[in-house]
């Protein structure tokens, strides 16, 4: 085919929109030209291509077999055009990586959230693992209100419309400062912890009401929690003999490491929680939540 008689994307759109408009004038609205315009592309199309396209019969534009053929070609190829032309765009403009919003109900969790953050780049680089701390008292209402993604949670969530994936189970064990008179028995039960201050992380109210009754199951309210944010806070306030502090055992290593603190269990079996990682049941993330649930146990396994 020569230069000439080659077809352009233009001419295809202008048979489409005669045939389809039934005449010049519809098609010159379509197309943002005048009918002029539409008449002239119209006759240098039929010139360079040697045939004729449409003929004109009682004010409307008849097609003919050849611009049948052209329009047949046009609803094929103009669509697959569009879209390939959008794909380019897409492929050309770098699209912002979506947040995900986590949020954890120990603040201790974030030691090791370095290296999560690392292998979810690596796997999900279209998401950026975003920490909202101010979320962490309610996790639940922020999650139903899509102000978070997900939260890591230490106690049962039964919740409507939020699935929880298991994580690890963890000890919660009582933090003493070494010389500590606790420090000499095998274990601390509830009772022992009334004479003291006990440190803990925030939590929603009745988390901290369920933590309370299962210490002290009698006298829930002779427990006298101080609330804290921040683990080097607490670890430093126990260390100098302002209290006992309750976190989980595996967060524990780096402080324990310094000395001048000592662990003991609480009560003789001890007290576990199972951790979980808790999220909407119908998550557009739910490939990269699945990856950061992976990379979380690993975490752990390896603090």
């Amino acid at each position: 085919m020569s230069q000439e008689s080659t077809l352009e994307a233009r001419d295809l759109r202008l048979i489409q929109a005669i045939f389809e408009e039934g005449g010049v004038t519809r098609a010159a609205r379509r197309l943002y030209l005048s009918q002029s315009a539409i008449s002239h592309q119209l006759s240098g199309l039929e010139t360079r291509l040697g045939v004729t396209l449409f003929e004109r019969v009682r004010k409307r534009m008849v097609i003919t077999p050849a611009g049948q053929r052209l329009a047949a070609l046009a609803a094929e190829v103009l669509p697959r055009l569009a879209r390939e032309q959008a794909l380019l765009r897409a492929a050309l403009t770098p699209t912002p990586p979506r947040p995900l919003r986590l949020a954890a109900q120990c603040y201790t969790c974030y030691q090791w959230l370095p290296r999560v953050l690392t292998g979810l780049s690596t796997a999900h680089p279209e998401v950026d693992l975003r920490l909202d701390v101010e979320a962490t008292r309610s996790a639940e209402a922020a999650l139903l209100e899509d102000r978070l993604d997900v939260a890591l949670c230490c106690y049962p969530v039964s919740t409507p419309g939020l699935v929880s994936t298991p994580l690890f189970r963890d000890e919660l064990v009582a933090v003493l400062p070494a010389g500590h008179p606790l420090a000499a028995r095998p274990f601390v039960s509830g009772p022992d912890l009334t004479e003291q201050a006990v440190y803990f992380y925030p939590l929603p109210a009745e988390d901290e009401e369920r933590l309370r009754r299962e210490l002290l199951p009698r006298r829930p309210d002779a427990l006298r929690v101080r609330t804290l944010p921040l683990t080097e806070a607490m670890v430093e306030l126990v260390r100098s003999g302002h209290g006992v502090s309750l976190l989980g055992r595996w967060s524990l290593g780096p402080y324990l490491a310094q000395g001048g603190l000592v662990t003991r269990g609480l009560g003789r079996k001890g007290y576990w929680r199972q951790w979980s990682a808790v999220h909407k049941r119908h998550s557009p993330l739910a490939p990269a939540l699945a990856t950061l649930v992976d990379l979380l146990r690993s975490a752990v396994l390896s603090a």
